[in-house]
């Protein structure tokens, strides 16, 4: 499927910056940029990798921001609609 077939399906271009600690270091708190296609506001891919990041990864999440870009075009990729904190 090209760019904007999934863009009509409601994909969007999602950003997603996971704040967490390793057991090691507790007093550490280090970042994950991940970005991918996701369908806002429910957002199943991400589900997808947290489940998967709790499930298989040692690290302990603080935090999710994410972000979603709502147009495409030359100027889209300032365009962050929407950040949402999950603790």
């Amino acid at each position: 499927m090209n760019f904007f077939g999934e863009y009509s399906v409601g994909l969007r271009y999602t950003s997603i910056k996971v704040t967490y600690k390793m057991p090691d270091y507790q007093n550490i708190l280090q970042e994950f940029w991940w970005q991918t296609l996701d369908i806002p506001p429910k957002y199943p891919r991400m589900k997808q990798f947290v489940d998967y990041w709790n499930d298989y990864i040692d690290a302990v999440i603080h935090t999710l921001e994410v972000g979603h870009v709502d147009r495409f075009g030359a100027t889209s990729y300032t365009n962050v609609t929407d950040w949402y904190k999950l603790k």
